[in-house]
Formats: structure tokens, C-alpha cells, sequence
């Protein structure tokens, strides 16, 4: 009897990848990965998720024992899509909220920052202007955009685009891919 077990879960499309669980069977005491539904077939090849390759993979990892089986096969079916769905289009939303409220409070601290400028002008002193400085520069508009831009999968298409809008377009499928997920389970 396993005590401590360390699962690893997967994406749709994790198994497109050179040597694709190599690395993961050593590490994870179960793999958890999505293969389609019967309905969902022609969606995965039309999204180069190679459903045939899959099985192959899967068909490697079979064990003779009925007791232990190191794939765990989850039919990606309605049900699974329709939940993903429903989170994708939270997380985009999520994600533009985060990137709306950063630059709203990157325009308050250059705002904040232009008062004490001219207070200091005018030789009024505050002793807190050093901490408002360093925040002013974590809120620097310019060198965010610097930054993200320099990032290779962050290209936005213009200056007003948020700067994730086609992050992972330069992906290679010949990266490595990492599971989606791990987690732990006790049993016993």
C-alpha cells in the first residue's frame, strides 16, 4: 500500500511535445491525463492535438497489473468543455482587470508623484518622498511597456493593446511541457 502519492495532471495538448512523459512517469506516482471523448475526435485533430499519438503514449504506459495503473484516462467530454469554458473566459477577464486596475494605479502614483515633485520645487520637504519614489518607478508606464514588449511571446499588435494579447503565439511545440498541475493525495 502507497501512503503518500504525488499526481501530475495534464492539458489537452501536453503530449504534442518531444519525449512527452519521459520525465513526468518518474516523478508522478499517477499521470491524469485528458484523452477525447468519442464525439470530440475531429475537434482534436482539427487542433493539431494528435488524439493518435495520444494513444500510443497511453499504450506505452499500460501496465499487465490490474491493481496499478500509472495513466489515469479522463475522457475530455461536453461536460469538461463546457467547465473550461466557463474558467477561460473568467481567467481573460480576470487578467484584463488585473492589467486595467495596475495602470490605474500607476497613473495615481505619477500623479502623486508630480505633487511632491513640486512641493519639492518650492523646498516644502516630506519625509516620505523616497518611499513614494520607488513606488513611482514600480509604476513607471513607460518601462512596463519596455519591459513587456521585450518579453518574446508578448507582442501587442498596438500601443493601446494590453501587452498579453498574443502571449504563447510564438509557443514551440518542441518546448518542454510541464504538467498543468500536480497534486497530492494521502490514502490509506
Amino acid at each position: 500500500m502507497i501512503g503518500h502519492q504525488v499526481w501530475g495532471t495534464f492539458a489537452v495538448s501536453d503530449h504534442v511535445v518531444e519525449r512527452a512523459f519521459v520525465a513526468d512517469a518518474l516523478l508522478y506516482d499517477r499521470l491524469v491525463v485528458p484523452t477525447p471523448a468519442s464525439d470530440d475526435l475531429e475537434r482534436w485533430e482539427a487542433n493539431d492535438w494528435q488524439p493518435g499519438r495520444l494513444r500510443k503514449l497511453l499504450d506505452v504506459l499500460r501496465d499487465d497489473n490490474p491493481d496499478y495503473c500509472l495513466a489515469v484516462e479522463v475522457p475530455w467530454g461536453e461536460r469538461h468543455r463546457n467547465e473550461w469554458e466557463r474558467r477561460w473566459a473568467k481567467e481573460k477577464l480576470t487578467a484584463r482587470e488585473r492589467t486595467r486596475t495596475r495602470l490605474e494605479s500607476a497613473d495615481a502614483v505619477m500623479f502623486d508623484d508630480e505633487i511632491l515633485r513640486q512641493k519639492r520645487q518650492r523646498g516644502i520637504a516630506d519625509p516620505m518622498f523616497v518611499t513614494r519614489k520607488i513606488l513611482f518607478n514600480e509604476g513607471d508606464k513607460r518601462r512596463d511597456r519596455a519591459l513587456f514588449e521585450r518579453h518574446p511571446d508578448a507582442q501587442p499588435s498596438s500601443k493601446n493593446a494590453p501587452p498579453f494579447t498574443n502571449y504563447g503565439k510564438r509557443r514551440s511545440r518542441k518546448a518542454a511541457a510541464a504538467p498543468s498541475s500536480s497534486h497530492a493525495w494521502r490514502s490509506g
